[in-house]
């Protein structure tokens, strides 16, 4: 299931992690922990979000993998090659993002559903 067709867009843009402070520096500061939580809330194994910090260089691709999913479940248009840049690239910021995605509440819902 996913939410409307209309054009929807990110909770938070790429660069505005600094907007919630406490997500942007356990972005910063504990990466592992935030996409392990992330990995929780889009019901991916915790052991396997984990793991895939300690599996460089392939870790971009699954870290890509889970924006995408988060994306497209939240019919928010873009590219996987944009994910890949921006998880490659932004790492923090984009954990930071899809944090924020993945916990509202009607992201919850869906995958619910």
């Amino acid at each position: 299931m996913q939410l409307g067709s209309e054009n929807r867009r990110w909770r938070l843009g790429l660069f505005e992690c600094f907007s919630d402070q406490r997500t942007c520096i356990l972005a910063f500061v504990a990466p592992c922990y935030l996409y392990g939580k992330t990995t929780v809330l889009i019901k991916e194994s915790l052991v396997w979000g984990i793991a895939t910090f300690f599996m460089f260089p392939f870790n971009f691709c699954f870290f890509a993998h889970n924006r995408n999913y988060i994306r497209e479940k939240s019919a928010i248009e873009g590219e996987f090659m944009v994910d890949i840049l921006a998880v490659m690239f932004c790492t923090p910021c984009a954990f930071a993002q899809m944090y924020q995605q993945a916990k509202t509440e009607e992201f919850q819902t869906i995958i619910r559903s």
